[in-house]
């Protein structure tokens, strides 16, 4: 089975413009090549491809995955710490590697 991509054009668009002359195949396997280049890289192997096979096509299936998706905030030392999640920072490897 092919990988499947766990965001959108439209989730690209949240955060940057994107002409809508650009081939939608263009933006997805920009989307893919982040995902399993960059994405990868950061996660590491074991969290990323964990990530993905909870993907079900619409959103994840354990929650822990969909919190790193979506992104949140968390407790430590007494210190609030916000992260953006996957999402976002995939959103921004695919809008770089267009």
């Amino acid at each position: 089975m092919a990988e499947q991509i766990i965001i959108s054009i439209d989730d690209i668009q949240e955060f940057w413009p994107i002409s809508s002359n650009i081939d939608p195949d263009k933006i997805n396997a920009a989307i893919l090549r982040a995902q399993q280049i960059d994405l990868e890289r950061v996660l590491g192997s074991p969290l990323y491809y964990g990530l993905i096979e909870d993907y079900n096509g619409t959103d994840f299936d354990t929650p822990i995955y969909q919190d790193l998706y979506d992104g949140g905030n968390y407790s430590y030392n007494n210190n609030d710490i916000y992260y953006r999640g996957c999402r976002q920072l995939l959103a921004v490897y695919s809008y770089v590697r267009l």
